[in-house]
């Protein structure tokens, strides 16, 4: 990967360690973060996507891997492909053991890897009756749903006895007295079954000399029953605040680590606009990237340049970046039909609450000429509907929890804070006709932290019959047709025919591109200049033959493409 390449990858796991060492900031409150990864005792690391996570296990792993005196074996996991497994689900009755194979055995193979990088000679022995290599093709057997090659490959079940047994040799021959495994993308699947599985197995495998920790996302991930949050393990949010006093700063500091001292002295030198973009990134640097991108280079360079483009800081070039940052949020909370088509109704109809929840805001707004408030106050209590497409919009990054509040007789309020950028791009900030980029900066940045508009959910949603409007999108009985009472039903209620669901993983790679996080100019052209119109289609599109034939896409908007296909699907 070049180095101008390299400028605008938003996932830390693509880079080589020397750019990651380079380009990547101090979180604000990333000493306290990383001494509770580092620790004992299990931890779960939540934010939506771009907000850090990965990065930050990553920076634990190599202080852990090469610290002076280092008492602690850590081990990074990828979950990134876990949701290839998701199939099994529908097609074999023992898929909870072969998922729980696949979890100590690519757990087993990171530590491999771990020692590998410590420079240590392994004992074949250290996988008992297994070898390394068949290890990794029963683990890649299964990510291929094939189960009659893992099983040929597989001499004998592992389970946590056997794990413990491989977490003892590896730090016999390392010296180190407890592993630490960073599981990232934790919950990345969407498959409730395995996230539950996966839990199960997190509270298995937790020891005085195992302490795991896993990347999760807010609002959509499935815990066991046997699995509590709080008791099992502490959640850490890591999810920036914008309000955070050193918030600005971090943002800056990213910009002049990626960027030419030039470029980055260009884009900081007018305060207001740089800390319009900032806050429009709502906490997320990955959007703050993108903006930048959007900013600093053109089509026409594939954004291989990252020189500066001229007009950058016109009004309509910073608002066309926050407008864009404001599509490719939504774009990912879209996303969720596919992945999630059992609550299809509920991405719908949060397109319309989003839209209605910008114009209460901006109401509320265009009526005071004191502090302006970027929140939301919902009358409690909460439809379980609601607080369900609630938390899709919180992993998708749309909105933000900040509690709730009481007005005596005028009751209670959840509290929402909405991304920045879509009250942006719906001027509904300032809600007036005429404003300059500091006009809208100062306003974001003085906000009033105690006002809020206060609304209900029957405003936001259209009705009062809020469960009409979300109901759960259950396909009936295949062989009589009856509707089916719940998403954990097994058995038809009425013949007793066994039911299931769609796949996940076959539904989301059949979905078409404008899925994935692309503006919809970028898509039309893809569409009508080659053969792709799906997910699969860019992850067949081997070399980027396809995508390479597309006017104004280059191999490193090819490359960021099929990233962008293989972390919709995994």
């Amino acid at each position: 990967m070049s180095e101008n390449e390299s400028v605008f990858v938003e996932q830390a796991e693509y880079l080589d360690s020397a750019m990651f060492s380079s380009w990547f900031v101090e979180h604000p409150k990333e000493a306290e973060i990383l001494r509770k990864l580092k620790a004992s005792g299990a931890k779960l690391l939540i934010g939506p996507r771009g907000t850090g996570k990965t990065t930050l296990m990553l920076k634990a792993l190599n202080e852990m891997l090469f610290a002076g005196n280092a008492d602690v074996l850590p081990v990074y996991v990828s979950f990134k492909t876990s949701l290839r497994l998701e199939p099994l689900y529908k097609t074999t009755g023992n898929a909870t053991f072969w998922f729980n194979q696949w979890l100590f055995l690519n757990s087993s193979l990171s530590i491999s890897q771990s020692l590998e990088k410590l420079d240590i000679k392994q004992d074949s022995a250290i996988f008992g009756s297994m070898s390394i290599d068949s290890a990794k093709r029963v683990v890649d057997a299964l990510q291929s749903a094939d189960i009659e090659t893992a099983s040929k490959h597989l001499p004998e079940p592992i389970g946590n006895s056997q794990f413990s047994a491989i977490v003892n040799s590896a730090l016999n021959i390392c010296k180190r007295s407890r592993v630490v495994f960073l599981f990232d993308d934790a919950a990345h699947a969407f498959s409730a079954d395995q996230q539950r599985d996966f839990f199960d197995f997190f509270r298995l495998i937790k020891s005085p000399t195992v302490s795991p920790k896993a990347a999760i996302y807010p609002g959509v991930t499935n815990f066991s029953s046997a699995f509590h949050v709080g008791h099992d393990a502490e959640e850490v949010n890591i999810w920036l605040d914008p309000t955070e006093p050193r918030y600005i700063n971090f943002m800056r500091s990213m910009v002049r680590r990626r960027l030419s001292d030039s470029t980055a002295n260009a884009l900081t030198s007018d305060e207001a606009t740089f800390q319009l973009l900032a806050l429009s990134a709502f906490g997320i640097p990955r959007n703050m990237l993108n903006m930048v991108r959007k900013l600093t280079t053109s089509d026409e360079s594939d954004g291989e340049s990252g020189t500066l483009k001229k007009k950058v800081f016109a009004r309509t070039a910073v608002l066309g970046a926050i407008a864009e940052c404001a599509e490719t949020s939504q774009q990912i909370f879209k996303s969720l039909k596919a992945k999630l088509p059992t609550y299809a109704s509920f991405v719908d109809q949060g397109t319309l609450f989003l839209r209605q929840t910008v114009q209460t805001i901006k109401d509320y707004n265009g009526k005071t000429s004191k502090g302006k408030t970027v929140t939301v106050a919902i009358v409690e209590p909460l439809s379980s509907e609601l607080k369900t497409l609630l938390s899709f919009l919180e992993y998708s990054g749309l909105v933000r929890p900040r509690g709730n509040v009481s007005r005596g007789e005028k009751g209670t309020f959840a509290l929402f804070d909405l991304h920045y950028a879509l009250l942006v791009e719906a001027n509904a900030v300032l809600a007036q006709k005429a404003f300059t980029i500091s006009d809208v900066a100062e306003s974001l940045a003085k906000r009033d932290a105690h006002a809020f508009a206060r609304t209900t959910s029957e405003k936001l949603l259209g009705t009062t019959n809020i469960a009409a409007v979300l109901p759960l999108q259950l396909p009936p009985c295949e062989v009589c047709s009856t509707p089916r009472a719940s998403p954990e039903a097994k058995f038809c209620m009425h013949c007793g025919s066994p039911l299931s669901l769609k796949s996940t993983f076959e539904t989301a790679v059949q979905q078409g591109i404008e899925m994935l996080p692309l503006t919809s100019k970028r898509v039309e052209s893809i569409k009508k200049q080659s053969s792709i119109n799906t997910v699969k289609d860019v992850l067949l599109d081997k070399d980027h033959k396809e995508l390479l034939k597309v006017k104004m896409i280059g191999p490193i908007w090819a490359t960021r493409i099929s990233r962008y296909a293989e972390e919709f699907v995994e």
